[in-house]
């Protein structure tokens, strides 16, 4: 059995997981909040205090922030795979259904009918032979073959498209988060049942890599983000420009105005007029 790909059921659970995404941020951004009013509250003291409030900042909160994250990217990569797959594929519905089996199907009736065809032109050829000496008339016309040709080679550039952008995938990050962060759950669940004094615990709550590793991942998210969003306001203003450009000018012109003015302020503020 071939592929077999619904790009409407895709879309469908793109847009899903786009707005579960949105909600286990929510819920996560919450319990980090949480976790953080204890990290910054007096209430930790002494050795066990400190190994609390260390396990809570290095382990606790960068596993919230990182499922967190994971889950922004694992949406965003998802709404990604599918724009790729659109412009690699050359498919801009999105609601095609794109099936190996039945693009096969599809070449086969097409040769047989190209086949069919070919028969029916030799009779007709021969019909027109035959009435030659009587009366001298063109044979007609006919585009199919040829017209047949170029179909049977879109499915076949089709299906081996398909083919290849599946072949083709890298391991998203989102893959690359959940293992790290299943990993430090892991140690975590290892280190459950020791006393807050035992060097192993202290050794794996001290550790600060995952913390910054997460922090790094976030930080990178919060920079693409904010620029992706300038992105779309810059586009969204283009658009509306060129649909109302007397007023986009003026509004243009206004704002020259006002940034030569507020210039010129801070020049003379410089000045010295005594």
């Amino acid at each position: 059995m071939g592929f077999h790909v619904d790009l409407e059921e895709l879309h469908k659970a793109a847009n899903k997981l786009n707005q579960e995404a949105s909600r286990i941020e929510t819920q996560l951004t919450d319990a980090k909040n949480s976790v953080n009013k204890i990290i910054t509250s007096e209430a930790l003291q002494g050795k066990t205090g400190q190994a609390i409030y260390q396990q809570l900042n290095n382990v606790d909160a960068a596993v919230l922030v990182g499922l967190a994250d994971t889950s922004k990217v694992m949406a965003s990569e998802f709404s990604s795979l599918l724009s790729s797959f659109h412009s690699s594929i050359g498919e801009t519905s999105n609601s095609a259904v794109l099936d190996e089996d039945y693009l096969n199907q599809l070449k086969d009736n097409l040769n047989n009918f190209k086949n069919q065809h070919g028969a029916q032109e030799e009779n007709i050829s021969s019909i027109y032979a035959s009435i030659s000496d009587l009366i001298s008339l063109s044979g007609p016309q006919s585009n199919y073959d040829a017209d047949s040709d170029t179909a049977s080679q879109l499915l076949s550039t089709t299906i081996d498209k398909v083919t290849s952008f599946d072949s083709s995938g890298t391991a998203p990050t989102s893959a690359d988060l959940l293992a790290a962060i299943d990993t430090e759950v892991n140690q975590v669940s290892q280190t459950t049942d020791l006393p807050y004094t035992d060097s192993q615990y202290l050794s794996f709550i001290s550790d600060v890599n995952f913390a910054k590793g997460i922090k790094s991942v976030d930080k990178q998210l919060t920079e693409q983000e904010k620029l992706a969003k300038e992105q779309a306001e810059q586009k969204a203003k283009k658009d509306w420009a060129k649909q109302h450009p007397v007023v986009a000018w003026l509004q243009s012109q206004a704002d020259l105005d006002a940034n030569f003015f507020e210039g010129a302020r801070k020049t003379l503020e410089k000045q010295n007029w005594d």
